[in-house]
């Protein structure tokens, strides 16, 4: 028997208790002592029928009312146990919230002090060529051209840091908007592979290119061109000797550019910080051409197309591939879209 229901009884018990009240001072009032039958049989007036049926209708009233206590009860039972909850659950969301804030500052304190690092490297190599350039009077043109290239080296270091970071902030805050349009992948992306050649020869890295013939995408150029040269640059970066293969194919309405290295690849817990904005992965720290930026910043560009970029890798020194993915064009008009910065650090 459920709470209520015996509540119920209990309240018709009492009242039925309640209502023998009335024919009894009836009988005792009326002063007749052949019992309960000689009353029962009476029913000459109203007020007999009242004092007769008053127990059931007694009952009938304190069964009606002790079934409303009972929903009340139970409708302020929940109530209070529903603002319980809400309670519990916001004062967690508010901890969480908390936990989250504190954990992405704290990352972001600690990604911001490696690259104060990073950053003062390059512009202490630069101010040291420049010192040697000026104290050394008698230097000869091809040591001076040696010297410019070296600070032109370094503060092209330092320029890819500053954009990464001008990216990102102004991603963080969906200000760049992109133009997507139908255009030739290829052409882009073969253009963008052949700006990176001269660094795979300075490696002595095989870099290849292998494009389908049909790569009409649906992208905005300029982002597009720029995630292809961060993605190549990557394969380049971290791969010490071997080779970087560059090649797209298409499945279905998507066409996927695919940039496979044999380089220093990425272990299977540092998987999650590649696309994560101020993470750098272990073989990523403590270098100074690398922010930990630009994977993120890609991502973020890549979903504003209606794409996305995936990465997979066996392990560390077993090289990483990389791909992404966008649709095909569509020979629609060109749209407006705003991006925004993917993997915010939490």
């Amino acid at each position: 028997m459920n709470r209520n229901r015996k509540l119920v009884l209990e309240w018709g018990v009492a009242g039925f208790l309640f209502g023998l009240l009335f024919p009894t001072g009836a009988l005792v009032a009326t002063g007749v002592t052949e019992g309960w039958a000689s009353v029962y049989l009476h029913w000459e007036t109203p007020a007999l029928w009242v004092i007769n049926l008053a127990p059931f209708i007694s009952m009938l009233v304190t069964m009606v009312i002790g079934g409303a206590h009972a929903k009340l009860s139970e409708l302020q039972e929940q109530t209070a146990a529903l603002a319980e909850r809400v309670a519990h659950e916001w004062t967690e969301e508010i901890h969480d919230s908390n936990v989250a804030t504190a954990s992405a500052a704290a990352t972001r304190a600690k990604f911001f002090a490696a690259l104060s690092h990073d950053m003062r490297t390059p512009l202490t190599a630069i101010m040291g060529f420049a010192q040697v350039a000026q104290m050394d009077e008698e230097m000869d043109a091809a040591a001076l051209r040696g010297l410019i290239g070296e600070i032109g080296e370094w503060g092209g270091q330092l320029l890819e840091i500053v954009n990464d970071l001008q990216d990102a902030t102004k991603l963080e805050a969906g200000a760049i908007e992109i133009q997507i349009e139908d255009i030739d992948a290829n052409e882009i992306a073969g253009s963008a592979v052949d700006h990176m050649r001269a660094l795979a020869e300075e490696k002595h890295l095989d870099l290849s290119l292998e494009l389908h013939a049909e790569a009409l995408v649906r992208a905005d150029p300029n982002r597009f061109r720029q995630i292809i040269i961060n993605l190549v640059s990557n394969a380049l970066k971290y791969t010490d000797e071997g080779w970087v293969k560059v090649r797209s194919f298409v499945i279905g309405d998507h066409v996927v550019f695919e940039v496979q290295d044999s380089g220093a690849g990425i272990s299977p817990e540092d998987m999650p910080k590649v696309f994560t904005a101020f993470e750098q992965t272990e073989v990523a720290r403590g270098r100074t051409d690398s922010t930990g930026l630009g994977m993120a910043i890609s991502l973020g560009m890549a979903e504003a197309m209606g794409g996305t970029i995936s990465a997979t890798s066996i392990g560390t020194g077993h090289g990483s591939t990389f791909r992404l993915v966008l649709e095909r064009g569509t020979g629609t008009a060109p749209e407006f879209r705003m991006a925004s910065l993917a993997g915010i650090a939490a």
